[in-house]
C-alpha cells in the first residue's frame, strides 16, 4: 500500500482496513503487521473514525450504553465526540508548534526569511 509524502495511508485504504477488521477478515494486529502500520492504536483510531461501531471494543462500549436512557446516551455520545475533537486539536497544535520551530531553525541555519509578513506593511515598492 502506497503512503502519501507524509507517510500517511490514504483514506480509501483506511476505510477498507476498518471494513476488513469489522467483518472479521483480519485482526487489527495482523493488519498492522502486514501493512506496516505504526502505532499500537492507529487501527483502533481508524475504527472509531470510519467504522460502524462493530469493532469489539466499540461493541462493548455500545452494549454498556444500551442500559442508558436516550438522553444519557446522547450526552455520552457528545462527550465522546468532544474528547475526540480535543485530542485532534491537541495533535494539531503540536503539529503547528513543530512546524513553526522547524521554520525558525531553518531561517537561522540558512539565514533566509521563510515566514511571510502577514498583517504588516507590504514589503518592497
Amino acid at each position: 500500500m502506497e503512503r502519501d509524502e507524509e507517510g500517511h495511508f490514504p483514506e480509501e485504504f483506511r476505510r477498507w482496513a476498518v471494513s476488513a477488521v469489522e467483518r472479521g477478515e483480519i485482526s487489527a494486529t495482523e493488519l498492522s503487521v502486514q501493512y506496516g502500520i505504526r502505532g499500537h492504536s492507529t487501527v483502533l483510531k481508524w475504527c472509531r473514525r470510519y467504522g460502524g461501531n462493530t469493532y469489539p471494543i466499540m461493541r462493548k462500549m455500545r452494549d454498556l450504553s444500551s442500559n442508558l436512557s436516550e438522553g444519557e446516551r446522547k450526552l455520552q455520545e457528545l462527550q465522546n465526540q468532544v474528547k475526540i475533537m480535543e485530542r485532534e486539536l491537541k495533535d494539531s497544535r503540536l503539529r503547528q508548534a513543530t512546524l513553526e520551530t522547524l521554520i525558525e531553525v531553518a531561517e537561522q541555519h540558512y539565514s533566509i526569511r521563510i515566514k511571510k509578513n502577514c498583517g504588516g506593511k507590504p514589503l518592497g515598492k
